[in-house]
């Protein structure tokens, strides 16, 4: 991955605010999304903390975006993004990026079928033998990000590097097997194994959400 500062960047406007670091956008990203309670995240864990990404701002939804762009290798060709949470952040990048070589960077989904995910054939094809960003919104274990990395090479991409939203799990570019990782968010946010012995949710009887998470998916 190109040398680049990740502390600081060319101002910005968001809304009222100027953004100058990718701390201050952290914070913004925080104060938007981060919801406590008891929930289940996809890889069946327990957590206390939720991103609730509906809540984010279609314009700081952008500055995440534009944040990716800049610090993503300027041989991208094209996003894959899994669906469905990483999708409008993975489309957003697309479009930052397009907008930077000043040619079209296509996005597209890693779609969900039951036995895992898959690519669409018309994906298939425009991938075969290009640069790939992944995209992801947030992980915890790695294992969503590791899935599309893995489909999209035995499709035949180059998959240059990973960016996430949201690092809550200390993963790093080894596990998800990328040659760069880049995170807006690199802050673990503990997640526990169901169960009283293991989860303080689940010790406190508190109720598990049905409206975020995966709890009655």
């Amino acid at each position: 991955m190109p040398k680049k500062d990740y502390n600081t960047f060319s101002k910005f406007f968001l809304g009222r605010c100027i953004v100058n670091s990718i701390a201050q956008l952290a914070g913004l990203v925080k104060r938007e999304v981060l919801v406590e309670g008891h929930f289940v995240f996809t890889s069946g864990v327990h957590g206390l903390h939720y991103l609730d990404k509906t809540q984010l701002s279609k314009e700081l939804l952008v500055q995440i975006a534009y944040t990716i762009a800049t610090m993503s290798d300027s041989g991208v060709q094209a996003v894959v993004a899994p669906e469905e949470g990483a999708v409008p952040l993975g489309e957003e990048v697309a479009r930052q990026l397009s907008i930077f070589v000043q040619e079209d960077i296509p996005f597209f989904r890693a779609k969900k079928g039951v036995n895992g995910f898959y690519l669409s054939e018309k994906a298939k094809a425009f991938i075969r033998g290009k640069s790939i960003l992944a995209v992801e919104d947030n992980t915890t274990t790695g294992g969503t990000l590791a899935a599309v990395v893995s489909l999209l090479r035995k499709a035949g991409a180059d998959v240059v590097g990973a960016a996430v939203l949201w690092n809550r799990g200390s993963i790093t570019a080894g596990i998800v097997n990328v040659p760069w990782l880049f995170c807006v968010i690199d802050e673990p946010l503990p997640h526990f194994e169901p169960g009283p012995e293991t989860c303080p949710g689940c010790r406190d009887n508190i109720p598990l959400s049905a409206e975020l998470g995966h709890a009655l998916k």
